[in-house]
């Protein structure tokens, strides 16, 4: 757009960063919320974070993975999103599951999201 100052930027396609799940988890702040409160001018001051949080994407790997069971009844302690319906087919290279992880430091987050993986992968 461009004004009688000087052109300004808008981006048209805005939306939440991919790793949201992450900051959330580490920071314990409700991002969204924090963002409608920021239009009302109430602007949260500087996160510190409390944890490390990670999320991952587990895909089907060499052949079709047909979910047989609700992952969440099946791990009911571990922490999933974007949990699909018993009875998907995901083919090789489509995503199956997100796991998410907090831990005290970087490598227990991986180590947990990986654990997680070769259990999901075991019952697929």
């Amino acid at each position: 757009i461009i004004t009688e100052k000087g052109p300004l930027i808008l981006e048209i396609n805005a939306r939440f960063q991919g790793s949201l799940d992450s900051v959330e988890i580490a920071t314990g702040i409700n991002l969204f919320q924090a963002h409608v409160d920021a239009f009302k001018g109430m602007l949260p001051e500087k996160p510190k974070y409390q944890r490390w949080g990670g999320r991952t994407i587990l895909y089907a790997s060499e052949k079709p993975v047909t979910v047989r069971k609700q992952i969440s009844e099946v791990f009911g302690r571990g922490r999933f999103a974007d949990i699909p319906k018993s009875g998907y087919e995901a083919f090789p290279d489509e995503p199956v599951v997100s796991i998410l992880a907090e831990g005290n430091s970087r490598s227990d987050v991986i180590g947990y999201m990986k654990e997680q993986a070769k259990m999901l992968h075991k019952i697929m």
